[in-house]
């Protein structure tokens, strides 16, 4: 969710956010002249695991989508390979990617040893991302939406879409 830096600072000076949303050492999270209070809470509580909190998937597909087009798109193959490999990691996947002797990448994603998933070419990485999502908001939204688990903040910026995406 996110508010106001000057609505945020009402909040804090009333007592609402003492105990939750403020930073230990007075950080927070500002993204567009507005207070990321989620984020702002788990900087907070950092030093449990880092950027992790419990959600149940429907609250994890929200805080994708709010923060879809935050993210710049890169043209750094490392950095591609890793955002897939990460976003893949958060919802179950194996995740493995390799460059073929044309110099494509070949994203290879496996999960219990029953599904398996190739994306292949220069617009691989943007492909993989696109199915993954696909899953990712088919559990969250019609699945498991009140399932309860540990979410990873960083991995799970690496299912928005970039600025670029349409």
């Amino acid at each position: 969710m996110f508010i106001d830096i000057e609505e945020y600072a009402r909040r804090i000076a009333e007592g609402d956010f003492a105990s939750s949303s403020t930073s230990a050492d007075g950080v927070f999270l500002i993204f567009d002249g507005k207070v990321d209070l989620e984020t702002t809470a788990y900087l907070k509580h950092s030093c449990h695991e880092p950027y992790t909190a419990e959600m149940c998937w429907s609250q994890a597909v929200a805080w994708v989508i709010t923060r879809d087009r935050m993210i710049k798109p890169s043209v750094d193959l490392n950095i591609n390979i890793s955002r897939v490999v990460k976003a893949a990691r958060e919802i179950g996947y194996d995740a493995e990617v390799n460059i073929n002797e044309k110099q494509y990448p070949v994203v290879f994603f496996k999960r219990n040893h029953s599904e398996d998933h190739h994306f292949y070419g220069n617009e691989s990485f943007s492909v993989a991302i696109d199915r993954l999502r696909a899953e990712f908001f088919y559990i969250g939204l019609y699945e498991n939406p009140d399932l309860i688990r540990k979410w990873n903040f960083e991995r799970l910026k690496c299912l928005c879409l970039t600025g670029a995406s349409l």
